[in-house]
């Protein structure tokens, strides 16, 4: 089971998440588009800091994802991805709740294994035998690119089951 929308939460709340074996998926670009709102106008400081927070979920030991929640924020993952990673809040780059950082790999896990495990799509998510071949075919590496180029990375086509099913 998941937990959508695991924006505000307490460190509580994902240790008892993962007692339970509950999963969370967080709207990541709320922190990149909303964050500054939040946190002067909405929910203070204090709760804006802990926003979407995905280190605590993997310190607690929980497999996380990151989505859009098509059209609140626009479909794309590296920029969910590189908020993750950075927490910089678009109107001036500002972080916001630097303690949530993670790493780059959490954050690349977070859009693909562990999402696709997250829907029990485990034939899915690495390129391995066995495993269905759905990919994209992208301008650069995200592994082998800083992440604060991720969304500058553009997409030429998206193949499932190695089929192409779109092309830019």
């Amino acid at each position: 089971h998941r937990i959508e929308h695991s924006s505000i939460g307490h460190p509580e709340h994902f240790r008892r998440m993962g007692a339970i074996g509950l999963s969370p998926s967080f709207l990541m670009n709320h922190v990149y588009y909303w964050g500054r709102a939040l946190r002067d106008n909405i929910i203070g400081p204090e709760r804006a800091a802990g926003l979407d927070r995905v280190n605590t979920a993997v310190t607690n030991g929980l497999r996380v994802s990151l989505h859009s929640d098509y059209d609140v924020c626009a479909i794309h993952p590296l920029l969910a991805a590189r908020t993750a990673v950075l927490r910089e809040m678009r109107d001036g780059g500002e972080v916001l709740g630097p303690d949530e950082r993670v790493d780059a790999a959490t954050a690349l896990r977070a859009v693909t294994t562990d999402a696709a495990w997250q829907i029990h799509a485990d034939d899915r998510g690495t390129l391995e035998v066995g495993k269905l071949a759905d990919f994209a075919v992208a301008s650069a590496d995200p592994w082998a690119t800083d992440p604060a180029e991720w969304a500058d990375i553009t997409f030429a086509e998206t193949r499932l089951g190695g089929e192409v099913a779109w092309q830019s």
